[in-house]
C-alpha cells in the first residue's frame, strides 16, 4: 500500500460520513485489500489516536457483518486470536 493511498485511507476513516466509510470497507471487500485489512487491523491494536482506532474498527465491523464468512473469521482471528472451543 502506497503512501498516498495510506494518507487516502485515514482522511477517509477521519474524515469522511458513514456512508463513506461503508464505502470504503465494501472496496476493501472488493478488492481483497490484504495490505488495507492488516493496516486497519495494526492501528486499531496500536496507540494511535483513539479515533483513528475506533473508525478502523468500524470499517472491519462493517466489513465483517458484510462480507463472506471467512473474511469475519479472518478479521475476528486478527483482532482477537483464535477462538476458544467449549468444553
Amino acid at each position: 500500500m502506497s503512501t498516498s493511498d495510506i494518507r487516502s485511507l485515514v482522511a477517509i476513516l477521519l474524515y469522511g460520513t458513514e456512508a463513506s466509510r461503508r464505502e470504503l470497507a465494501a472496496r476493501l471487500l472488493a478488492e481483497h485489500d490484504q495490505a488495507g485489512w492488516e493496516l486497519l487491523v495494526n492501528t486499531v491494536r496500536s496507540d494511535d489516536p483513539w479515533l483513528l482506532r475506533a473508525r478502523c474498527l468500524e470499517a472491519l465491523g462493517v466489513a465483517a457483518a458484510n462480507g463472506p464468512s471467512h473474511v469475519a473469521e479472518n478479521i475476528l482471528r486478527a483482532l482477537f486470536g483464535p477462538a476458544v472451543a467449549e468444553e
